[in-house]
């Protein structure tokens, strides 16, 4: 299984502060998102990102994802800001999931502030999301979303 990451990104000044990696399991994208996060990570996902789910869409078709965070879920307001304006450009570029769940553990640091801050940028952006605890809720939602075979 191939793995993408953040870490694949050529930023110049600042090094991107928290980590975000994605994988493919049939027609679904799991991330991995590692935190606390800076505006120069989602530059370097920005970098990555797109042309790789691009391919991936024209190759599978219908998609579901699942972001899942690790250890801390924390992005000052600037960084949600830029977030917010990037889900926006993805979807209007036609490079949104179905569905987008996010698993937020209680054990993830500022879980309580975040949540809300993440399913405003989704809910902003169009996208169909939903939060949850944990990954076995998430991905049993999101499938509801792909054709049934």
């Amino acid at each position: 299984m191939d793995e993408y990451s953040t870490d694949d990104a050529d930023i110049g000044k600042f090094r991107p502060h928290g980590r975000i990696s994605f994988s493919f399991e049939g027609n679904l994208v799991v991330y991995q998102a590692e935190g606390p996060f800076n505006v120069e990570l989602l530059e370097a996902f920005a970098q990555v990102e797109p042309e790789i789910i691009q391919r991936f869409q024209q190759r599978v078709g219908p998609w579901v994802e699942v972001i899942i965070f690790e250890k801390s879920s924390l992005a000052p307001d600037e960084c949600i800001g830029v977030f917010g304006d990037y889900l926006k450009e993805m979807k209007a570029n036609g490079l949104a999931p179905r569905a987008s769940a996010m698993v937020i553990g209680k054990g993830v640091e500022s879980s309580a502030y975040m949540n809300s801050c993440y399913e405003k940028c989704y809910r902003e952006a169009g996208f169909e999301h939903r939060l949850f605890s944990n990954r076995d809720d998430a991905l049993s939602w999101v499938k509801t979303f792909l054709p049934q075979t």
